[in-house]
């Protein structure tokens, strides 16, 4: 999926070690790890960015959810996400892409990494911000299943399918991805008529 950037829970030592970090590190390649490495050490609940390398994104935005080789906790979660989002207003992100925060590796629980997650990004959208479009992607049935009731009950009478290209006025789109699937890239247009 290609947005502006991309949220990489990670660890404050921006150690790009396993699952969501681990797949960028490969994917994405050694810079991300570089860079890194050259920002060093960051404080629980703050996100830095770095370029993209091979990701299909402008840039990675690493919120440091979890201390090496422990378990993420909630206030570093909210913090993490918070930053994240003030990081991708600072670039003039346009569109994100968020994994469940702290949890996977960082064994937060899927039920209170959704309302968390949730809450952030409504509490985003209801400010000035450039960012028009925030994905939710994950990968198993039990996470898509936590997000949608959440979805469901934070804004009910909301039509959650997002248009294909959201209007000026309108509430941004938050979009969540079904297990194991992806965006179909758009048809190309139709040939000229001569």
């Amino acid at each position: 999926m290609a947005t502006d950037a991309i949220v990489n829970p990670v660890n404050n030592d921006l150690i790009l070690g396993s699952d969501v970090s681990g797949a960028i590190r490969r994917i994405g390649g050694p810079q991300i790890q570089e860079e890194c490495h050259a920002i060093g050490t960051i404080p629980l609940g703050e996100a830095v960015v770095t370029a993209a390398g091979g990701l299909p994104c402008r840039w990675v935005i690493h919120a440091a959810v979890v201390p090496l080789g422990l378990w993420a906790d909630a206030r570093w979660v909210r913090r993490g996400m918070q930053n994240a989002l003030a990081r991708a207003v600072e670039r003039g992100a346009k569109s994100i892409a968020f994994p469940p925060v702290g949890h996977g590796a960082g064994g937060f629980a899927i039920d209170r990494c959704a309302d968390i997650m949730l809450d952030e990004v409504l509490q985003h959208f209801r400010g000035d911000s450039p960012v028009e479009e925030a994905y939710f992607i994950l990968h198993d049935a039990k996470d898509f299943a936590a997000f949608e009731e959440r979805m469901k009950e934070r804004l009910a009478g909301v039509d959650l399918t997002a248009p294909a290209r959201p209007m000026r006025g309108e509430a941004p789109p938050l979009k969540v991805e079904p297990p194991g699937s992806a965006l179909p890239p758009s048809p190309p247009p139709p040939p000229a008529q001569p």
